[in-house]
């Protein structure tokens, strides 16, 4: 699991450090949407990164969080414990952007709405990243 931490790090790194030369890149144009954008991608792919280091420290190193000691008291492999701490995780973070997408829809928010699409693209590329490289 060692190795895999490091590679998915590695990969979320690489994101970001790729969101960034193309927001700063997006701004040199005069694209200042665009390059917003980029950063709430950039920002989002950070938040992946911390919350999966929690989910790692929690079943690898010591339980801190109470509500992942369900999970990490199963009797499963720690590659389980792994993935359902990091989705517990990232439900508890993106459910509000849905929520608040939905809320935007109803009263026609079309700047908030593009946001919030644009949060939720982001989090289900990056968590299918991890889906794909957990499974191998």
């Amino acid at each position: 699991m060692e190795q895999f931490k490091n590679k998915y790090i590695e990969a979320l790194n690489l994101e970001i450090k790729n969101l960034k030369e193309n927001g700063d890149k997006l701004r040199a144009e005069g694209s200042a949407d665009e390059s917003k954008f980029e950063m709430i991608k950039t920002n989002i792919v950070d938040i992946y990164l911390k919350i999966f280091m929690v989910a790692y420290n929690n079943v690898f190193v010591k339980v801190n969080h109470e509500c992942l000691r369900t999970i990490v008291d199963e009797n499963t492999e720690n590659k389980d414990k792994l993935i359902k701490c990091y989705e517990f995780l990232l439900n508890k973070v993106t459910e509000p952007w849905r929520e608040k997408l939905e809320k935007n829809k109803k009263f026609n928010l079309v700047e908030k709405i593009v946001i919030e699409e644009v949060k939720i693209e982001e989090s289900e590329k990056i968590h299918n990243m991890f889906k794909n490289m957990i499974n191998g």
